[in-house]
């Protein structure tokens, strides 16, 4: 985990080289002018993702050539018909030929319906999936947020999870609940609270944090307690909106 040798050779460098490619491909060939052909869209550690006018295409896969030339390194690419990007660790890329790129926020599918390739493996966040399929069905296919969420069947979609560590408890109303507890946000229920050990300031205070603060939950440890009735349908379309980007 920790060797400076690889760091520099490999991480470092391979991100100044993208450096190069972006400005290579988005200045003129003496380096000197801005080049209005190509405008870039994002680059993170790994890629990079750019709009090119039709007519400089292959001018574009020249300097690409020339790089992969230069550096040693080759390239890969994929053409996407729309983007839609909150940040550059959180996108959906809609590629040309059909298919969804998922990245960070919006990916949902997980190794159990493509153990090949998940967009969310077993070691992270599951939670509210149907807020992201929501959101990418209003910004693909131009659907209806509520109704796309109030029409939705899978209750495991709407399930959320939370963990506090042994120095710690979970609260459900008055009721300690099991450190990892499931739940889905409901018209009725309790509230939930993480309880931590106190600060060095206040050592007699123990931290009270509220999860999902303003709402109520029902818990799910056991999903025969899930009634789909009892939804709160206006927090799931309120955060499928923090997702939408035009």
């Amino acid at each position: 985990f920790y060797d400076p040798q690889y760091t520099m050779s490999i991480t470092i460098n391979g991100q100044l080289l993208l450096c190069m490619l972006a400005e290579w491909l988005t200045q003129d060939r003496d380096g000197t002018h801005s080049n209005d052909a190509v405008k870039m869209v994002q680059i993170n550690t790994d890629g990079l993702t750019f709009l090119v006018k039709k007519t400089h295409v292959q001018w574009m896969r020249d300097v690409c050539a020339h790089w992969e030339n230069h550096t040693g390194l080759t390239l890969e690419d994929a053409r996407y018909k729309s983007m839609f990007i909150r940040d550059v660790n959180s996108y959906l890329a809609v590629k040309d030929g059909g298919g969804v790129k998922r990245i960070g926020a919006y990916g949902y599918v997980t190794p159990m319906e493509n153990p090949g390739k998940p967009e969310c493996g077993w070691h992270q966040d599951h939670s509210n999936i149907v807020v992201r399929k929501a959101a990418e069905a209003a910004m693909v296919n131009g659907a209806d947020v509520s109704d796309f969420i109030m029409k939705h069947t899978d209750p495991f979609d709407f399930q959320a999870s939370v963990k506090v560590p042994r120095s710690s408890r979970l609260e459900w109303g008055d009721e300690i609940v099991q450190n990892t507890s499931r739940y889905y946000i409901s018209t009725v229920g309790r509230h939930l609270t993480k309880v931590m050990p106190p600060l060095a300031k206040k050592p007699d205070v123990e931290r009270r944090i509220g999860v999902e603060k303003g709402f109520t939950v029902q818990l799910t440890n056991d999903m025969d307690h899930f009634n789909g009735g009892t939804i709160n349908w206006y927090y799931y379309i309120e955060e499928t909106k923090k997702l939408i980007v035009s």
